[in-house]
């Protein structure tokens, strides 16, 4: 597989897993790159799945909504190769991927490519001074 995600965020469960209930997860779904926490009140996503949305619902189909669990919260992700930025956001077990930033294909890690330069913009300003002066 590729180079890890870098990958801020994590995903609450309630109620939280029992210390025997985080084992048997984490030994499980390491491998689709999700892990609890020691005190199984939070998922986090260590970015070694390249689509950490479908991963998820897998974890939401085939645990939590089983044992009743409840899950909320956000992952925001940045692929190594394109920068591509994208947010994972659960609510009530409901998951929804966003692209944040399409990064660059172009654009590798060492390329030297750094920041795309900023769109320029031109103030939209309406002048009421002279407006007033016409009334």
């Amino acid at each position: 597989m590729g180079e890890n995600h870098d990958v801020v965020g994590h995903i609450d469960l309630e109620p939280t897993l029992g210390v025997d209930e985080v084992g048997d997860f984490n030994r499980t779904y390491a491998e689709r790159g999700w892990s609890v926490c020691e005190e199984g009140c939070c998922l986090s996503f260590d970015g070694s799945q390249p689509d950490a949305a479908a991963s998820l619902r897998d974890v939401i189909r085939v645990v939590a909504k089983p044992l009743g669990i409840l899950l909320d919260g956000m992952v925001v992700g940045c692929e190594p190769g394109s920068r591509t930025l994208y947010a994972v956001q659960v609510r009530a077990n409901r998951v929804s991927a966003r692209l944040l930033w399409p990064g660059s294909a172009s654009r590798s890690p060492g390329s030297g490519g750094g920041s795309p330069a900023p769109a320029t913009r031109t103030a939209q300003v309406i002048d009421l001074a002279s407006r007033r002066a016409q009334a």
